[in-house]
């Protein structure tokens, strides 16, 4: 924008408190030519102090320039494209500030840092979220919200009691734990637990190298013991390998160095996404206690740390709608308590003032042994469960967490598959085999028999390859087209 059109929109802004305060929220003074800024500065200040509009008078004052301002009326067009011409100034600035200051990142490779300063560029606007109107059609907006709000089941049924129901997209759950207590096993069994559903799993190590994560999942996941492992290797890959048939989700772990930010983890988001073409429904960092805050560490303590850790975090999951855990440690003053309160979290209360959930884990030696591990809910923002507390069931061979009295299986997670789909719009042929998957006809692999377990993949095999799309629009296709699909379903739901 040329020098003396810059100068134009100045002068509307100043005789126009109207335009000036629709669009104070993305004028940067540093967006206008070095003549200009010292005006726009004193304009924005004295708008923001004293909620109006210097006169010209005093502007031209403040200005200390022969090129003066002047007084006029403007008109209701001018007003409009004043806002537009203002909006479209700001962006492209903000676009060119990005571009510049992005050479010395990339040199640096912060790619996250680049994506986020050419988002917030791109975002630029006058177009704002006016807000929900409570009173508009308050009974169309519950019942579509009934219709959106999914629980997630977490697999372990008395947390998802706790929590209301599940975890819901955009929600931010922490673990926490002394030392070797069990948060990062606690988070692996969620993100083993999740995946089994069917949902995208990305879980992200800033400690562990990710080939020992993996390797926990195995244990976890199969329930074999960690003692027999290397002897075992062909039957667990095995049974890894039959529950991938059944439409597990992709499972990531990606290791990160530690202390790395929010944007590192946002830049591998947008590799994730451009490369599957779809974005995880489940992120797990292990831990927070181990990330940077995104603005740096410099002359902040711990607990102002730990509260833009958890901001940032939070809002990658607000960006991506995803469900969100992250572990923390616990303080020394945990060993000494036999039910934990807030006052346990380890570095302050600011991490556990953002997060919505809150979990305590506690586990000593005897209770190892016996197979007990304790939690309590230290914050539960959207549901009664706050103050409660359960015992678990822990597996010290497989690493497995669950219920204590009926821990689920990893064929009873699988089955979630199908109602997950449900969901979604399937082919009539999709909603045939959900619904013999979810009412047990058909059988997961793993049965005692091998010649059963053997006749039941052939059979599942052909299945895959002979099912035949029935149109939306024809409800009544040709049986001869649907033969081998009938009949194998017939011969699958007579195998026990």
């Amino acid at each position: 924008m040329n020098n003396k059109k810059q100068k134009h929109l100045i002068n509307n802004l100043i005789n126009s408190p109207e335009v000036l305060g629709q669009c104070i929220d993305i004028i940067q003074p540093s967006y206008f030519d070095p003549e200009y800024i010292p005006h726009v500065k004193f304009l924005i200040n004295y708008h923001l102090k004293y909620n109006a509009n210097p006169t010209v008078e005093l502007v031209n004052s403040e200005a200390d320039t022969d090129d003066a301002y002047e007084k006029y009326l403007i008109p209701v067009g001018e007003m409009e494209y004043t806002a537009e011409e203002i909006e479209a100034f700001c962006r492209q600035s903000a676009m060119t500030d990005a571009i510049t200051e992005s050479f010395n990142l990339i040199q640096e490779q912060e790619f996250g840092e680049v994506y986020k300063k050419v988002s917030d560029a791109l975002n630029v606007s006058l177009r704002r979220d006016m807000g929900l109107n409570v009173f508009d059609d308050p009974e169309q907006r519950m019942n579509k919200l009934l219709e959106d709000l999914e629980y997630i089941p977490s697999g372990i049924n008395i947390l998802d009691e706790y929590m209301g129901g599940g975890a819901v997209r955009k929600q931010f759950s922490i673990v926490s734990a002394n030392s070797g207590g069990g948060k990062s096993v606690f988070l692996s069994n969620l993100a083993n637990n999740y995946a089994l559903q069917g949902l995208n799993v990305v879980y992200v190590s800033l400690e562990l190298p990710p080939e020992m994560v993996f390797l926990r999942q195995a244990y976890i996941m199969t329930s074999y013991s960690h003692r027999v492992w290397k002897q075992k290797i062909p039957e667990i890959a095995k049974k890894m390998n039959e529950f991938k048939k059944f439409g597990v989700g992709d499972f990531r772990i990606v290791r990160m160095p530690i202390g790395s930010n929010a944007n590192a983890i946002r830049a591998y988001l947008k590799q994730y996404e451009v490369e599957n073409e779809f974005t995880p429904d489940v992120l797990l960092i292990d831990y927070l206690d181990l990330m940077s805050p995104v603005s740096g560490t410099k002359n902040k303590g711990i607990s102002e740390q730990d509260k833009e850790k958890s901001e940032d975090v939070y809002e990658i999951l607000n960006n991506y709608d995803m469900i969100g855990w992250s572990a923390s440690q616990q303080n020394r003053e945990a060993l000494k308590m036999n039910s934990p309160d807030q006052s346990v979290v380890a570095g302050g209360l600011s991490k556990m003032n953002i997060c919505d959930y809150w979990i305590s884990a506690f586990m000593d030696g005897n209770m190892r042994l016996a197979g007990d591990l304790m939690i309590y809910m230290l914050k539960s923002r959207y549901s009664s469960g706050q103050n409660k507390s359960a015992l678990l069931s822990f597996d010290e061979d497989s690493l497995k967490i669950g219920d204590h009295d009926n821990p689920d299986k990893a064929e009873d997670l699988v089955r979630q598959i199908a109602k997950r789909k449900n969901n979604k719009k399937k082919s009539k042929e999709q909603e045939i085999l959900d619904s013999a998957v979810e009412s047990g006809d058909l059988n997961l692999p793993g049965v005692e028999d091998k010649e059963k377990e053997r006749a039941i993949n052939t059979r599942l095999d052909r299945l895959r390859e002979e099912l035949v799309d029935f149109s939306d629009e024809d409800d009544n296709p040709p049986i001869h087209e649907n033969h081998d699909l009938l009949e194998l379903l017939d011969f699958a739901t007579t195998i026990k």
